[in-house]
Formats: C-alpha cells, sequence, structure tokens
C-alpha cells in the first residue's frame, strides 16, 4: 500500500499538511518500506513559506489530494479539516501522528505501532481536562 507523508526536507514531517513542499509516497508492506518516491506539492505555487490565513479552499485541497490518489493512507502532525475530508473522499486513510521524524513514522507504521492522535484526543472527556485558573498578577510581590 502507498503512504503519503508531506515533508520539506526529507527528514520531518511538515507541520502543515497542505502547505508541505513535497510529500514522500512509499510503498509498505507486510512490516516492510518499500520504493520511497519524491512528489512535489502540486498547489504550493510560491517559494517562500508562510502560514495561511484562511482555511484552505476546496479546489486547493482537491488538487493536493488528486496528486496523492494512488495513496490509501496519508500520515499528518497537522491537517485541515477541508484537506482530511478531501483525502478521504478518495479512501485516504489519514492519520494525525506525534512522530516528526519521517522514516520513524513509516518504521511504526508498517508494523502497526503508529498511534493516530485523534483517537487519544476523542476518548477524552470535559472532565479529563483541567484548565488552571490564570493568576492575578495583584497576588504576586513585584
Amino acid at each position: 500500500m502507498k503512504v503519503a507523508i508531506p515533508t520539506d526536507d526529507g527528514i520531518t514531517i511538515a507541520f502543515d499538511f497542505e502547505n508541505a513542499s513535497k510529500f514522500l509516497v512509499t510503498d509498505v508492506s507486510a512490516g516492510k518500506i518499500g520504493r520511497r518516491r519524491m512528489r512535489t506539492n502540486p498547489a504550493v505555487r510560491f517559494p517562500a513559506k508562510g502560514l495561511r490565513l484562511s482555511a484552505p479552499s476546496s479546489a486547493y485541497c482537491a488538487e493536493i489530494a488528486n496528486k496523492l490518489s494512488d495513496c490509501r493512507v496519508a500520515i499528518a502532525l497537522l491537517i485541515s479539516d477541508q484537506m482530511k475530508e478531501a483525502l478521504e473522499r478518495l479512501g485516504i486513510e489519514v492519520i494525525i501522528s506525534s512522530e516528526i521524524l519521517v522514516d520513524r513514522a513509516l518504521a511504526l507504521f508498517a508494523v502497526g505501532a503508529l498511534k493516530d492522535v485523534r483517537r487519544f484526543f476523542e476518548s477524552l472527556s470535559e472532565e479529563d481536562i483541567v484548565i488552571p485558573e490564570t493568576p492575578d498578577f495583584k497576588d504576586f510581590d513585584g
């Protein structure tokens, strides 16, 4: 099966899926990592990287998803809802990982040990999340 990972340098997973300059597409089967190919992100048209100020358009996401349409899995650190939905419409499973190294994420995925952190956060209830009160600065000597 083919797995897509967003990257800018081939070593680390790009922080933002849809703004990565490239995607590493790798064949993975039965615990083995096979052939690797880099694909340029067709939607990134500017050499300067920057933060997107708004959600990506559906056309932007569709262009990326079509480039990865032969993949069955996409591994990401952060992905917009629009991008995730575009990939899932093509039957591509999205895994949100906390692993930042491409090779480590691939190795864990190949042996079925890559954790989808969304499942952890979805399992939390409101009682599990404790946000401390902000201290009043008047209480501090200064």
